[in-house]
């Protein structure tokens, strides 16, 4: 017997995405309570939008809106090559869906490519930002917040160390996470990189930016991955500033049409 969390039209026949989320494990009657809380707060073009959602006594179903254009990651890993403007084009739909979460108190804490999805498979098409399982609502912004979150290759320094940081701070996580995106989406491989998740983190502790040699990159664009992966969280640019840098003003950004 079904037990519907949150109806929809069982009358539409538009094709829909559906997450599954197994019962039995631990927490994870909270971990759906939280994703579903945050996945009803979010109404944007570049984010996924909850339809509707059930449970059975096996699972949680979580329905969305169908991005067919498939992963980001998908595309970096068959070898697409990007110019820095259609990467331009990319990051500004990515970080206008974290602009939309941050300005509600909500960080990802989990940005990767494979967790961004094109509407449709043109080049370039509307991006949207899914898997909220990790996500989070900061209700005290001033309360330190310690909870191990990420993927390896994208995670920012504090939480590879996994120190205590108030709401701002979580949000800084973000940030760094969007400018390894940017940096990977350019010369396919990330900045700090390793065969093994040790080696990953020394890199991502002590490593030095560079910048490949065999890519020719605008100063602009250099000026923008230097605010978002500056190592010191207080000091790393926020989600509005990102937006307002001049990398955005000087690489063209063709407007696409989008839906919520």
């Amino acid at each position: 017997m079904l037990r519907f969390v949150f109806k929809f039209d069982k009358f539409d026949k538009t094709p829909y995405a559906c997450k599954v989320i197994k019962k039995g494990r631990s927490n994870i009657d909270a971990m759906f309570a939280r994703e579903f809380e945050i996945l009803k707060r979010l109404h944007h073009p570049n984010c996924v939008r909850l339809i509707g959602a059930y449970e059975d006594l096996e699972n949680y179903y979580l329905v969305m809106t169908q991005c067919l254009g498939g992963e980001l990651f998908g595309r970096v890993k068959s070898g697409a090559k990007y110019t820095e403007k259609e990467v331009c084009t990319i990051i500004k739909h990515l970080l206008s869906a974290l602009q939309h979460l941050h300005n509600q108190n909500i960080v990802h804490r989990d940005l990767k490519p494979e967790n961004c999805l094109f509407d449709n498979e043109q080049r370039i098409s509307n991006l949207r930002l899914i898997d909220f399982g990790s996500a989070f609502i900061i209700n005290d912004m001033n309360r330190k917040y310690q909870e191990l979150a990420g993927t390896p290759y994208y995670m920012s320094p504090e939480a590879v160390r996994n120190v205590e940081r108030t709401g701002e701070e979580l949000k800084a996580t973000d940030i760094w996470s969007a400018g390894v995106i940017t940096y990977i989406l350019l010369c396919g491989k990330p900045p700090f990189g390793g065969k093994t998740t040790k080696e990953i983190f020394t890199k991502i502790l002590s490593g030095k930016l560079s910048w490949p040699k065999e890519n020719v990159w605008s100063d602009e664009l250099k000026d923008f991955l230097r605010h978002c992966l500056t190592r010191n969280m207080r000091k790393r640019t926020d989600v509005n500033s990102a937006l307002q840098h001049p990398w955005f003003d000087q690489v063209e950004t063709p407007e696409i049409s989008t839906f919520e």
